[in-house]
């Protein structure tokens, strides 16, 4: 976390061809931090939201199974801004699957 909102992106590529699964556990963060999945970076026109949703909506595990046809998925973390003293370190794992 830092003084100011922030957002993190990362950019996973995958084999045209396989299914995959996302699972996604915050059970580890503290604060409201939305999980975005999309088709292409924050940087290209015609970028589609595939899945969300925020560490804070009551399930700690949510998983999503994406339609095949995909090179790359670009998971975005929007970060709150913290104006207290910056808490200690947190965790949220993001595992991947396929067939």
């Amino acid at each position: 976390y830092k003084k100011k909102e922030t957002l993190k992106e990362i950019e996973i590529p995958v084999f045209i061809g396989e299914k995959y699964k996302f699972v996604f556990n915050t059970a580890g963060l503290s604060r409201d931090v939305k999980i975005s999945l999309y088709n292409k970076d924050k940087e290209a026109k015609n970028r589609k939201e595939l899945f969300s949703f925020s560490s804070t909506d009551g399930e700690k595990i949510k998983s999503y199974i994406p339609e095949g046809g995909k090179t790359h998925f670009y998971v975005d973390y929007d970060l709150p801004a913290v104006s207290d003293s910056l808490p200690p370190s947190e965790c949220m794992v993001l595992m991947l699957g396929y067939k």
